[in-house]
C-alpha cells in the first residue's frame, strides 16, 4: 500500500485503503461514543506502558467502529509500528495523512516504516515531505530536526 501510485482520494478511497489493510469498517458501529472513549483510553494506557500487542486488537476495534477518527488510526499505526509490521503501520499512517495532509509527524513515521522495509528512495521522499510540512506549523519543529537527521543517515548508508 505504501508508495503505490493509486489515486486514494475521497471517502470511498479511504474505506478501500482501510479494507486493504485489514480493517473492516462497520456499517453500523457496535460501540457508542462512551464505549469508544473508554476503549481508546485503555489502548492509550497499553501503548504508554509499551504493551503494543495488548493494544493492537482494541485499536483495530476502534478503527472498525470509527475509521474517520485519526486518533484511532494513529494508535493502530503506532502499535503496528512497534510490533515491526512496517507495511501495515505505514498504510495506516498513510490513511491518517489522507485525513489531515498537513501532519508532518505522519509523513515522518511513514518514512521510518519505509526505511525499515528497505525502501530508501521512498523514505527520502517521506522525510522531505515531513520537512516541508513542518514549516506549516511550528509545533512540528522537532519533527523537522528528526527528518533532517534521517535524511543524513540515509545519505550515509
Amino acid at each position: 500500500m505504501i508508495g503505490t501510485t493509486q489515486d486514494l482520494t475521497g471517502a470511498q478511497s479511504v474505506l478501500q485503503a482501510l479494507t486493504h489493510l485489514g480493517a473492516q469498517p462497520l456499517t453500523e458501529p457496535t460501540l457508542d461514543d462512551g464505549q469508544l472513549a473508554a476503549l481508546y483510553e485503555s489502548v492509550c494506557q497499553d501503548i504508554e506502558a509499551g504493551r503494543f500487542a495488548d493494544a493492537l486488537d482494541d485499536a483495530f476495534v476502534l478503527v472498525a467502529n470509527d475509521p474517520w477518527e485519526r486518533a484511532f488510526l494513529l494508535a493502530l499505526a503506532w502499535c503496528l509500528h512497534h510490533l515491526g509490521q512496517w507495511e501495515s503501520a505505514g498504510g495506516f499512517y498513510s490513511v491518517a495523512l489522507m485525513l489531515d495532509a498537513t501532519d508532518a509527524l505522519c509523513a515522518f513515521r511513514i518514512g521510518e516504516c519505509l526505511v525499515a522495509m528497505g525502501e530508501a528512495v521512498q523514505a527520502r521522499e517521506a522525510f522531505e515531505a515531513a520537512i516541508t510540512l513542518s514549516a506549516l506549523d511550528e509545533r512540528y519543529a522537532p519533527v523537522c530536526q528528526e527528518a533532517r537527521q534521517a535524511l543524513l543517515a540515509l545519505a550515509q548508508a
